[in-house]
């Protein structure tokens, strides 16, 4: 309920009603150290005044200095402030004045995975974790507080709580470790992945069988075994009641029970990127495991009609296309991603999709639009639209290669020239007749000699094209075409009467137009 309301224009207080409450120039500080009523004079006063009674009200000055008060605490234990953002933001807004109470718990329980005691500590307690200068995490932690009243009274009453809270985590680490991670397995099929798609078994059974078909040799064969694993530790007790530490679980209990150490490496990094800035599996086995899970859920889900729409993404597929591009680009495989899609639809078995042929053109417009809108932040969208007209929609690095190619093309002092060159070139020969030049029909000097500088670079710059060096080719076409399509375009009137004359200019034109096209559609560039 609204207990008081205060508003004021300069000196003047604004005749407001809102709530059964009117506004007036009356307000109160800090429940707890500055409850009594006071009047603001003007609303210039209303920052200085109510801090004096003891409130921050600017949420960065408050959150400023609650980072300063906890890095100094952390001075003071020896250590440094693990960092987290969200709890910084989540904190600044649950007080008015804070204050930052250090506290300790018994170090028998740094046996736990770090990121159980972490979790324990920011999850249920909202208290932030420290490390020593070796990165080591101290038996230490730093709850922030509306009040520096009696902290010695509050930091025995957290221990307390703490305490409790890591001996519950402990025990269902305890009781984890009884069970398996292979013995898990046979539960997976009791968990519903999505009612049309199946169960978690089911889906880990497709992507064992994806990881085999999109990677080779012995790489291949470990990700099938993490692929198996990977989902373990979600019927955990550990995990059921920390769902964050998926994975990170999973990756601890295979190290335990000696699991070959890519493998349990794979079970936590599958899960990654786990958000925009996010790192990206470190080794081939995980970054199979990652991409075949996320390509699973992308065809089953636009398999049964559950695209995302507007702001509704319930299974998060606009972060697991954006994932697959980032692996792809970042990791250390490329994937091909109209096959990776494609046998992910493949070992759908049993399962009714629509038609393939409508799934994966519906999986390609969608990740064009993700990867568009990835691309064109800091570049031109145009410059990006250019390079997908032109990207046959297989090798994700393919297309990260052609978008750094003619962003670098954009730099080059030819480009003025050479894009407007193109552009008429393209619009010309749109509808040029198939067959090759003959150089029997070219006549006009200017002509001849842009013929023979596009038959001597054609070879370089196919070759070029076909190993993914796209700025290569650019360079190539800028340094041996620039001057001769200038003179050609100057010199030359292609539209002339003689009909054998005209398909042949047009001939060469198109062949430079789909010389250029391999790479980009320039023509789309303003």
């Amino acid at each position: 309920p609204v207990h008081w309301l205060v508003a004021l224009h300069g000196t003047d207080t604004v005749p407001v009603e809102f709530a059964h409450t009117t506004a007036g120039r009356a307000t109160r500080g800090h429940r707890f150290l500055s409850p009594q009523s006071f009047d603001l004079p003007s609303a210039g006063d209303y920052e200085s005044r109510l801090e004096a009674a003891h409130v921050v009200v600017d949420p960065e000055v408050r959150k400023a200095r609650m980072v300063d008060a906890l890095h100094a605490a952390c001075k003071e234990l020896g250590g440094v402030l693990v960092p987290d953002d969200f709890l910084v933001h989540e904190c600044a807004t649950l007080v008015e004045e804070p204050h930052v109470v250090p506290g300790r718990f018994d170090p028998a329980f740094l046996k736990l995975p770090e990121g159980v005691v972490i979790s324990v500590m920011r999850d249920h307690q909202r208290y932030f974790a420290v490390r020593d200068a070796g990165g080591k995490l101290l038996p230490a932690y730093l709850n922030v507080v509306n009040t520096a009243e009696a902290p010695q009274t509050i930091s025995a009453g957290n221990d307390r709580v703490l305490q409790a809270r890591l001996k519950d985590a402990q025990f269902f680490v305890e009781e984890d470790r009884k069970s398996s991670l292979h013995s898990r397995v046979v539960g997976l099929d009791r968990v519903v992945f999505q009612t049309k798609l199946g169960s978690i078994g089911d889906k880990v059974r497709r992507i064992r069988e994806l990881v085999l078909a999109l990677g080779d040799g012995e790489e291949a064969k470990l990700a099938a075994e993490a692929a198996r694993l990977a989902k373990t530790d979600l019927i955990s007790l550990i995990v059921g009641e920390f769902p964050e530490l998926q994975g990170e679980m999973g990756a601890f209990y295979a190290r335990e029970e000696g699991i070959h150490p890519d493998v349990a490496t794979a079970i936590a990094e599958h899960y990654w990127p786990k958000g925009a800035g996010g790192a990206v599996p470190s080794q081939v086995v995980g970054a199979l495991v990652a991409v075949a899970d996320r390509a699973d859920t992308l065809v089953g889900c636009f398999g049964i009609g559950l695209e995302p729409t507007g702001s509704a993404d319930p299974f998060a597929l606009r972060r697991a296309a954006v994932g697959i591009m980032r692996i792809a680009n970042e990791g250390p495989r490329d994937f091909d991603l109209h096959s990776t899609l494609s046998a992910a639809y493949d070992h759908y078995e049993g399962v009714a999709l629509k038609g393939k042929d409508e799934v994966l053109a519906a999986l390609d417009a969608f990740f064009r639009a993700r990867l568009r809108a990835h691309y064109a932040e800091g570049r031109p969208g145009d410059l990006v639209d250019a390079c997908l007209a032109a990207w046959p929609g297989t090798s994700l690095r393919d297309l990260d290669a052609r978008v750094r190619a003619v962003t670098a093309f954009r730099e080059m002092p030819e480009y003025e020239s050479l894009s407007v060159a193109f552009k008429r070139a393209f619009n010309i020969a749109k509808d040029a007749p198939a067959g090759d030049i003959d150089v029997a029909l070219l006549t006009d000097e200017a002509e001849k000699a842009l013929a023979e500088r596009f038959q001597a670079v054609r070879g370089p710059v196919d070759g070029a094209v076909a190993e993914g060096r796209y700025e290569d080719a650019l360079r190539l076409i800028a340094k041996d075409l620039r001057g001769p399509i200038d003179a050609f375009f100057e010199q030359v009137f292609v539209m002339v009467d003689d009909p054998k004359v005209r398909d042949n200019r047009l001939r060469l034109l198109g062949g430079i137009a789909r010389m250029l096209t391999a790479i980009a559609h320039f023509n789309q560039l303003s």
